[in-house]
């Protein structure tokens, strides 16, 4: 991943850790924001972010709200700590929005990544989290738009089209354009979802998941969404360990998920709900990817891996297309 400055701005430093900072280290894994495992003087480690662009403060306030009433249901939740001066967020010098929160000692779950028996308590533990959002009745304040619209970004692909000069990622990109009208995410109730429930944001602790982190994509929306990103990537994740996935080895988790929850009578129905919306958020996802190789602004992306992000835009778009046609198994 693309290293931010090889010192955290002045400014950012005075505002979180007034007796200096002595380490720290970038974790890996995000691809919107930049997250580091920062050590003061003290000796005492916290977490830090520099926030993509796209999120505002107001992210500080429904997390506090949401945080709280999870900590009510006997959850694990990071407390954000205030800056000097008492706001939970803060810009350095060029604008950037930074934060910080505690850091709670665990085992990353991106350890767990392309593990098909975690994948199981991931989706036990997901279950237990919607049902413990679905008592609290919270509009966010922070509204991202457009997230997980499939026909608004397949728009914008086909605006840009002519710019995507390759004839094979001009043929993933047709063919997703095609296939987004085939698919969508079933109607279903409405409450608060976490928005991005891949296995790397659990925290895990002797072996087991027992808490989420990383809410920018707090909504109140269909729990259909959680559902399916949680498929969704954990298919990427086995791709990514060259391991092989089918439907099949996916049920135990979508079975796990629904013996925790209350919202569907028959999980048949659920079960196939669950992986339409599965394939809905890959094709989402490749879009959104094929739309960055133009624009090239959005993703961070791992140089040690990639020379550039358009490379790896279009190696996670060719993914994504990989994941979709195993989620039509």
């Amino acid at each position: 991943m693309t290293r931010p400055s090889n010192i955290i701005p002045s400014k950012i430093v005075e505002a979180y850790y007034q007796n200096g900072v002595a380490d720290y280290s970038l974790i890996p894994g995000g691809e919107v924001n930049i997250t580091l495992l920062v050590t003061d003087n003290s000796g005492k480690r916290t977490i830090l972010q520099q926030l993509n662009s796209i999120y505002d403060a107001s992210l500080a306030k429904d997390y506090e709200i949401v945080a709280a009433h999870l900590r009510k249901e006997g959850w694990e939740m990071a407390a954000l700590r205030k800056a000097h001066g008492g706001n939970a967020y803060t810009k350095d010098s060029m604008k950037r929005l930074w934060r910080s929160l505690e850091y709670i000692e665990s085992t990353p779950g991106r350890d767990l990544e392309g593990d098909l028996g975690a994948s199981t308590d991931l989706g036990s533990l997901l279950g237990a989290l919607h049902r413990s959002l679905a008592t609290l009745n919270y509009r966010p304040s922070f509204v991202r738009p457009h997230t997980h619209d499939t026909e608004f970004q397949a728009s914008r692909l086909a605006t840009i089209l002519p710019k995507i000069t390759d004839p094979a990622n001009r043929k993933i990109a047709e063919k997703m354009i095609s296939r987004c009208r085939k698919e969508a995410i079933d109607d279903h109730h409405m409450q608060l979802i976490h928005g991005d429930t891949r296995i790397g944001n659990v925290l895990i602790r002797q072996g087991i998941p027992f808490t989420f982190i990383d809410w920018d994509g707090l909504r109140w929306a269909n729990p259909l969404i959680d559902v399916g990103d949680m498929v969704q990537s954990t298919v990427g994740e086995v791709l990514m360990k060259g391991k092989h996935c089918s439907v099949a080895q996916l049920l135990p988790m979508l079975e796990s998920y629904y013996k925790e929850v209350g919202f569907y009578s028959d999980k048949q129905t659920f079960i196939e709900k669950a992986l339409s919306a599965a394939r809905s958020i890959a094709l989402d996802l490749g879009l959104r990817h094929l739309i960055d190789s133009v624009e090239d602004h959005y993703f961070v992306w791992d140089s040690a891996r990639f020379a550039s992000r358009l490379d790896f835009n279009l190696f996670c778009a060719g993914r994504q297309q990989q994941v979709y046609e195993i989620l039509t198994g």
